[in-house]
């Protein structure tokens, strides 16, 4: 499934000289920094998890798998709203599991830091239209 609304929610300037990424590229670099941030215990990960570290405004920024189920996506998209944390949408539920270790398609972010540079590299993705 193909969540539309991420472009939207993220809003970040960009570099006007930055070079733009293919989905791919900016993707893997997102990966690298969410494996960081994993490391440094930044990461919460699960529906339940991540629901409640956003009512508990603990979570600066979520991350959900493309092909995560519209249900999921649904009840995390309403409460980022709720809440006013921002979300994006990209990646894989299987690249997600491959980086926590368990089955999952959505990711929080604790650190201002780590979602910066997840917000950067998003904005340089050039958007397939």
């Amino acid at each position: 499934m193909n969540h539309k609304t991420s472009k939207r929610i993220v809003s970040s300037e960009t570099n006007k000289n930055s070079e733009k990424l293919n989905k791919e590229q900016g993707f893997q670099k997102i990966l690298t920094l969410l494996h960081f941030a994993y490391k440094a215990n930044k990461l919460i990960y699960g529906h339940d998890s991540v629901l409640r570290f956003m009512k508990n405004k603990k979570i600066n920024l979520v991350l959900v798998a493309e092909d995560l189920s519209k249900n999921s996506f649904q009840s995390i998209y309403e409460q980022s709203i709720q809440e006013n944390i921002e979300l994006i949408s990209i990646g894989s539920k299987s690249a997600y599991s491959q980086l926590t270790g368990k089955l999952t398609g959505i990711i929080g972010v604790l650190d201002d830091n780590f979602k910066s540079g997840i917000i950067k590299h998003f904005s340089l993705i050039e958007v397939e239209e």
